[in-house]
């Protein structure tokens, strides 16, 4: 069963966040400071009675802070073939990205690569007729974008966020 088929409680109980790790692995081999900056739903965890009392934006902020040439929001993703995108992240990035540039690491465990890639670039790929399909979760009901993978080798990897100097 994929993650996303499983319920919150499944997916977080006595788990790593595998994606987060290999984003860290990724950036700090880069030279670059990778520091926490959003929820940390493995390892310390809100009760779903108070999350939902959280506003959406603070809710959905990205995992890290990374540092180089200059500073980056990062948002990692775990996914197999396909990455799922729900609205209300999006909703999120585009509040942040306001703020500070938003990245997103998003780890295929299919085929063990990265695709690195910013939110207006995602954006950009979501207007494109084709690029992605729309559905909702079994457990929330919650509206995401399901994005192939081949897509996201379109947007290609931005060189900006590996800058060190």
């Amino acid at each position: 069963m994929q993650d996303y088929q499983k319920t919150y409680k499944e997916r977080n109980e006595d788990r790593v966040n595998l994606a987060e790790i290999k984003a860290r692995e990724y950036y700090q081999k880069k030279g670059l400071n990778v520091t926490r900056f959003g929820f940390d739903e493995k390892n310390e965890p809100i009760p779903s009675k108070y999350f939902h009392l959280i506003p959406k934006q603070v809710r959905n902020m990205p995992e890290y802070l990374l540092i180089g040439k200059k500073c980056w929001l990062l948002e990692a993703k775990g996914c197999r073939d396909v990455l799922r995108i729900k609205l209300d992240d999006l909703e999120g990035y585009k509040f942040w990205d306001k703020i500070c540039p938003v990245a997103i690491f998003a780890y295929s465990f299919k085929y063990n690569c990265c695709y690195i890639f910013t939110y207006r670039k995602l954006v950009e790929l979501l207007e494109c007729d084709g690029m992605a399909t729309k559905a909702k979760y079994h457990d929330n009901n919650k509206e995401h974008y399901i994005i192939e993978l081949k897509e996201l080798s379109l947007i290609g990897i931005c060189d900006e966020i590996h800058s060190t100097n």
